[in-house]
């Protein structure tokens, strides 16, 4: 009996290694499908901006959801003891290069614990020393049953390809439809895209992971006039005492300065005001990204009780009211009624053209070696080797993927005071837990110009804000002068106010 202990220790060890290390990487195969946006953040600063520049073809999503398979497979084959040495190697390989890209944050020495202490004994563990697995259960079979054996590795490798295909078949379908709503990572719906296409604009001459604002857009220019209007006109609330401009402050880059908004009868909203500049670029609209347009965002005000507190069908009534607007109305939608539907395309027709390009970053990416200074680049360099690029970049510098607030640390209970439903960001709208406190990226265009900063207008100045954002979404403590670099680098962002601005 004594001399058996060893032999079933071992054995017990090596199916507990394996089964740990299986259920490990099937739960990082399976995180990289659920929620792969959340994987961006441990891309390591070189790679990141190499995947980046080719977000318009999804190039990171497809690159994780491949990993995913991967990862599954190899759990899988660990978890039922198939080619457990081969495996157990794969999965070595893999933890050494995660350790050797992402150092020794807790992210990196918890793959460092994984790597020493699972990985590499599994990997060099022999089936010959009597621990027990599938394949050396095979290998005595074959000698007697060499049908059975066959038939049980041609199985094995059938469910294998299974397993790939079933993840693969779906491959670009929900890729597409990631890309078209929540996860999408680059400029907005190709049919917007295409309006900020003119033979005029530039190309970008520097591969890097920001591009430059279009220096102009095509627009109906009657469209953009009277959405102008509409967006400068207080009978759109309930009391004819606030317009859309109110709140988007359009001479004053966007926003209205404030934590929170003010709406009629002197309400306070719960959510800070985003700028309207540049938000034609976004993938979604709002913080928590319930409203997939520009027309749908701007519907969501005029019904909300904290800010304009009306009825579309009383807005509807006062519009029609007013001869000059049928008159604009019946040219641009002849025979259709003036209801919600036409009022807020033209609105968001006119906020479409409230872009700020030809900021001196986007000429020094353009091929300008004058427009930035030496603190300028060696801030955006540090910009990319901390991460930052990993969720602000494209054209917007952000704008176009959904974050968890709070990745390396519990921001809300640090902030202290209640958590409002405001703060939970996402879950309000789709109720899945992994969504809680998930916002909208913002983007960083004009940053230096619209403090408050952050969905609960918490920050004030710039530089609390780089310090906030690196402790709580990249793990990581900037120096004073790194902070002062990447925020001289933020300045160079602000754009140009657009003529349209006027009324």
């Amino acid at each position: 009996m004594t001399d058996q202990l060893p032999s079933l220790a071992r054995t017990i060890a090596a199916v507990a290694m394996r089964t740990g290390l299986g259920m490990v990487f099937i739960l990082f195969g399976s995180a990289k499908f659920s929620s792969p946006e959340d994987w961006f953040v441990y891309v390591p600063a070189w790679l990141g901006p190499l995947l980046i520049y080719h977000l318009q073809e999804d190039t990171p999503l497809r690159i994780f959801h491949l990993l995913g398979v991967f990862e599954v497979v190899i759990g899988l084959q660990l978890l039922l003891g198939f080619w457990q040495r081969a495996s157990a190697l794969a999965a070595t390989a893999e933890l050494s290069l995660i350790v050797g890209c992402v150092g020794f944050d807790h992210t990196g020495v918890r793959d460092l614990g994984l790597l020493l202490g699972v990985a590499i004994p599994l990997a060099l563990q022999h089936s010959t020393n009597g621990t027990w697995t599938v394949d050396s259960w095979i290998m005595s079979r074959s000698q007697r049953h060499p049908a059975l054996a066959r038939q049980v590795a041609v199985g094995w490798l059938t469910c294998v390809a299974m397993i790939v295909l079933g993840c693969i078949s779906p491959f670009n379908a929900a890729i597409s439809a990631r890309a078209r709503s929540v996860n999408a990572k680059d400029h907005p719906s190709e049919e917007l895209a295409s309006q900020f296409r003119t033979a005029g604009d530039q190309p970008t001459v520097r591969e890097e992971p920001i591009r430059p604002v279009p220096l102009e857009i095509q627009a109906d220019p009657l469209k953009v006039a009277l959405g102008r209007r509409l967006f400068h006109d207080r009978r759109l609330s309930d009391d004819n005492s606030m317009a859309c401009s109110d709140c988007h402050r359009l001479e004053d880059w966007g926003m209205d300065r404030r934590r929170f908004p003010r709406g009629i009868r002197g309400q306070d909203g719960e959510i800070n005001t985003p700028t309207v500049y540049n938000a034609a670029l976004n993938m979604h609209q709002l913080w928590d990204g319930s409203a997939p347009s520009l027309q749908k965002q701007a519907e969501s005000p005029v019904e909300n009780p904290k800010e304009m507190g009306s009825k579309w069908s009383r807005v509807a009534v006062k519009i029609n009211s007013d001869p000059a607007y049928r008159i604009e109305f019946a040219e641009l939608w002849p025979g259709r009624l003036i209801d919600r539907d036409v009022i807020t395309e033209a609105i968001a027709s006119f906020e479409r053209t409230l872009l700020t390009p030809n900021s001196r970053f986007d000429q020094w990416l353009r091929g300008s070696s004058e427009s930035l200074n030496a603190e300028e680049l060696r801030g955006y360099q540090l910009f990319k080797d901390v991460g930052c690029v990993s969720c602000h970049q494209g054209v917007n510098v952000g704008g176009n993927m959904f974050q968890t607030m709070g990745k390396f640390g519990d921001y809300f209970k640090d902030r202290g005071g209640p958590v409002t439903s405001a703060d939970l960001g996402r879950y309000t709208i789709t109720g899945a837990d992994s969504d809680r406190h998930k916002f909208k990226v913002p983007s960083l265009r004009n940053i230096a110009r619209t403090a408050p900063y952050f969905h609960d207008g918490s920050v004030d100045t710039l530089e609390r804000a780089i310090n906030t954002m690196a402790h709580y979404q990249l793990g990581r403590t900037l120096e004073t002068q790194e902070v002062k670099w990447i925020a001289s680098f933020l300045e160079s962002l602000n754009g140009e106010l657009p003529k349209t601005i006027s009324h």
